[in-house]
């Protein structure tokens, strides 16, 4: 929270800073598994409430009113056709959850800065097939950006009707991060040793 929002001056200022985070990191999960869907085995979403008065996680609250994290899933889970941004690539996605293979499709997004001022946009059509996944396009690495800005997003069918539309909120000190992280992980070594751990577990296993 203090590095992507500042810190909290105060509860009032604490709790919408608190579902902005939950929010984003709900729907970045289950936008996750939609791309991945091919590849990856699903998703355990904990959980459904809590059971004291607390910002993350929850679908509804301890006083069983839904929090963000609860609009978070709605938008990538609720539509047949989702266009979304992978906050690991900066590809824009269009996840397609029906049998029906979909032509002609258009797909537009933008980079806006902090000032309102459109820095980069592109359209393109595309056509998706039966409950397929299609990388449209790659946002590209902006040098004068600001800190904080935005990258709202549009799919139309052929006939010009909304199928899906988001908006992201990014940060340049985040995507920074992200990218050190990676490197880390690319970097470090894997281990193929067997521990001792789990070789008494396999021991009890086959007795």
């Amino acid at each position: 929270m203090r590095a992507r929002y500042g810190p909290a001056a105060d509860l009032n200022d604490y709790v919408p800073k608190g579902q902005l985070i939950a929010y984003d990191n709900e729907r970045a999960m289950f936008e996750a598994y939609g791309r991945n869907k091919f590849k990856s085995t699903g998703v355990i979403k904990w959980m459904l409430n809590n059971a004291w008065p607390s910002l993350a996680w929850h679908l509804y609250d301890y006083y069983l009113e839904a929090g963000s994290c609860y609009y978070g899933t709605q938008n990538p889970s609720s539509r047949c056709t989702h266009v979304q941004y992978s906050y690991d690539d900066k590809s824009v996605v269009v996840v397609n959850r029906t049998l029906n293979q979909s032509t002609g499709v258009t797909v537009r997004t933008a980079v806006i800065d902090f000032a309102g001022a459109q820095k980069w946009s592109k359209t393109s059509v595309i056509d998706l097939p039966a409950d397929g996944v299609v990388r449209a396009f790659t946002v590209p690495n902006l040098a004068d950006l600001s800190k904080t800005y935005f990258v709202p997003l549009k799919l139309k069918d052929r006939r010009g009707a909304v199928l899906s539309q988001d908006f992201y909120w990014l940060d340049r000190r985040g995507r920074a991060r992200l990218e050190q992280e990676r490197l880390v992980l690319q970097r470090r070594p894997r281990s193929t040793e067997i521990s001792p751990r789990s070789q008494r577990c396999r021991r009890r296993r086959s007795a």
